[in-house]
């Protein structure tokens, strides 16, 4: 990923659907840490309350 922090806005109990274009890496792998899967952060607008991001991977192409 890029070092570029990017931010986005959503509203009460938002979901958002990401979807992660083919690799050119030989074996067409990503790599994702533990910690990379768990978010937290504060909302801008109260700034006291937190936020968490859980990240699932709920589908993957070509495995075998």
């Amino acid at each position: 990923l890029p070092t570029i922090h990017k931010r986005a806005s959503l509203g009460v109990a938002s979901q958002i659907l990401v979807t992660i274009a083919a690799s050119d890496h030989a074996h067409g792998v990503f790599e994702f840490s533990p910690e990379s899967l768990f978010v937290s952060g504060t909302e801008p607008e109260d700034g006291y309350s937190t936020v968490i991001l859980n990240f699932q991977i709920l589908h993957v192409l070509g495995l075998r």
